[in-house]
């Protein structure tokens, strides 16, 4: 893992930030910063905007802002993206109490954004909701601006300090403890789902293990998880992301892989953790348009169910 020796601020002066928004139907959406001599800033792209955003040409500002500002980075419906990236810069917020930070936000369409509450109580929990807020919503010009270094850099690396800032949450009483199942089962429409994945729920749930549907739990339970519980087993899921936000995560890890997920930021994260986490196979088979929310099928219950007994 190839994370910076250290993190640092840079100062950038009469910039001009553009919202992402798409231009037209079947279109990636336009996003663009840039100095006062139009210049594009490479630096303020991260891994999604880069891959799902085009480069607009500089636009005349309709709003300017003279305060000395941070910028917090690009807003993502999407919960696991939400906290590997949307808050890769949170590192450095507490260092800037008084400055207000200026947010990009990239709308995808993902069904995670129908619970946006999800995003102020992340906010809330660690402490962002202190600062004043400002989402770019038209072309603005910032006399200044602050631009941390991202503490997690997708497919890459997690710094440390970017990691100790994430445990907010510690022991929660209210959560199951011995081994628990990451169900899938009970997702809505729009979601990757596992059909079958329920024959093995009802096997495991015989075997003392609890199932539990990480989307009807709060945010505070999703990380207790990763405390109290001794393995915390599933297919690949964005709620495997709640374990960064445990102080003392201290479960063991399985994960079955979906081809359609890469297993790296998992890999970083637990090796940042220094917790136990292994990959498991399953015979699967892609249902429906290959996509990151491609539905499978679980060919074999039985067989998932005596690989990941075999991997404890």
């Amino acid at each position: 893992m190839d994370a910076p020796a250290d993190l640092g601020c840079r100062l950038f002066e009469d910039v001009t930030i553009q919202p992402i928004r798409r231009r037209g139907r079947g279109e990636k959406p336009g996003f663009g910063v840039h100095d006062r001599n139009g210049k594009f800033l490479s630096d303020f792209f991260h891994p999604l905007t880069d891959r799902w955003c085009t480069v607009n040409a500089p636009t005349q500002p309709s709003l300017r802002i003279e305060e000395r500002c941070l910028y917090g980075g690009t807003i993502i419906g999407h919960y696991g993206h939400f906290i590997l990236e949307t808050l890769a810069r949170c590192w450095a917020f507490d260092g800037f109490p008084r400055n207000q930070i200026v947010w990009t936000k990239l709308q995808i369409g993902n069904s995670h954004e129908r619970w946006s509450a999800w995003i102020p109580r992340l906010f809330s929990l660690l402490g962002i909701d202190q600062h004043r807020i400002h989402v770019i919503d038209g072309t603005t010009a910032l006399r200044e601006v602050i631009l941390p270094d991202p503490g997690f850099n997708y497919f890459r690396s997690l710094h440390p300090s970017q990691a100790e800032r994430l445990k907010i949450i510690g022991y929660v009483g209210s959560v199951p403890t011995g081994k628990i199942w990451l169900s899938r089962s009970a997702l809505p429409e729009g979601f990757s789902r596992i059909i079958g994945e329920d024959c093995l729920e009802t096997r495991l749930r015989d075997e003392g293990w609890s199932i539990v549907a990480p989307e009807k739990l709060s945010i505070e339970e999703q990380a207790g998880l990763f405390h109290s519980a001794e393995v915390v087993a599933g297919f690949s899921t964005s709620a495997f992301h709640n374990v960064l936000l445990q102080k003392t995560p201290r479960s063991r890890l399985r994960i079955f892989i979906r081809d359609t997920i890469p297993t790296k930021n998992y890999e970083i994260i637990a090796e940042r953790l220094a917790i136990e986490q292994k990959f498991l196979t399953a015979d699967i088979c892609q249902v429906s348009e290959r996509s990151a929310r491609s539905s499978y099928a679980l060919v074999d219950p039985l067989g998932a169910y005596q690989t990941l007994m075999a991997s404890l």
